[in-house]
């Protein structure tokens, strides 16, 4: 198993054992506030239950786009992968290629995914708990907003700079 694997199976373990810990232990109310304003106020409110089971659907789901997406890739037809030269990058001898490297780039995509959900109900369980308030943390949910659109524009730039030119 290689790095990028093993970032992504950790997630989502971590993830399960947000879940696990916050449900067995029973520290979240009944009721829990599950939607915040801009400025952290709670304003939408669910069962305990239906709100760890959201996430670990929310989870479960990120997993399955990820790790899908690229299989399906890999069985479509040419015609319908948008790609900059795509007769360059998949003419038989480089198609494997092409296809590992975007693999490995929704493997990192993924994983960066599954650290904001993590995150972010990290940051709505904290608000729920006792000596919470009820209140999310803007600055941090803002700053995690912040570091996945640029690890977004980042991964977008790269990958688009990769494959806009034909080397040589």
């Amino acid at each position: 198993m290689n790095a990028r694997h093993a970032l992504f199976l950790l997630l989502v373990l971590v993830a399960v054992a947000q879940v696990a810990y916050y449900t067995w232990f029973g520290q979240l109310p009944e009721v829990v506030a599950s939607h915040f304003d801009g400025q952290g106020n709670a304003d939408g409110f669910m069962s305990r239950t239906l709100f760890l089971g959201i996430h670990l659907g929310a989870v479960g789901l990120v997993s399955l786009i990820f790790l899908a997406l690229p299989l399906l890739l890999t069985r479509m037809p040419p015609a319908m992968i948008n790609l900059p030269h795509k007769d360059y990058w998949l003419c038989p001898e480089r198609k494997k290629a092409t296809f590992d490297h975007v693999t490995r780039q929704f493997m990192w995509f993924g994983s960066a995914t599954l650290a904001l959900l993590v995150v972010v109900m990290e940051a709505a369980i904290r608000a729920n708990l006792p000596g919470g308030g009820g209140r999310l943390n803007p600055s941090a949910m803002w700053c995690a907003l912040g570091a996945y659109a640029a690890f977004t524009v980042l991964w977008v730039v790269l990958l688009i700079t990769r494959y806009a030119r034909v080397p040589g």
